[in-house]
C-alpha cells in the first residue's frame, strides 16, 4: 500500500527533505537514512520538486501527477499536529 505525501522544501542545500504535510522524511544525508531520489536541481544533490505528490511504498517512491485519482491501494498522508 502506497502513502501519498507532498514534497516540502529541501533544506541544508538539498541534504534533507520531508513531507510538507506530515513530516515523513524523503531523504536525509545529514546522518540519517538515504532514500531513492528523483530529480537533480543543479545543486549536485537530487531532490523531489517542491509541492509534487510523492507515493511511498517501502523503499520505493515515485511521482504522482496532479489531479490523478488515487488507486485502491493508495492513501493520503495525514497532517501532524
Amino acid at each position: 500500500m502506497a502513502t501519498i505525501h507532498i514534497a516540502g522544501e529541501p533544506r541544508f542545500g538539498g541534504l534533507y527533505q520531508d513531507c510538507a504535510r506530515c513530516g515523513h522524511v524523503f531523504q536525509d544525508y545529514t546522518g540519517g537514512e538515504v532514500m531513492t531520489l528523483e530529480e537533480d536541481a543543479g545543486l549536485g544533490i537530487p531532490y523531489w520538486t517542491v509541492g509534487n505528490r510523492i507515493a511511498v511504498n517501502g523503499n520505493a517512491s515515485w511521482n504522482i501527477p496532479d489531479g490523478e485519482p488515487l488507486e485502491d491501494d493508495e492513501t493520503e498522508c495525514r497532517p501532524t499536529s
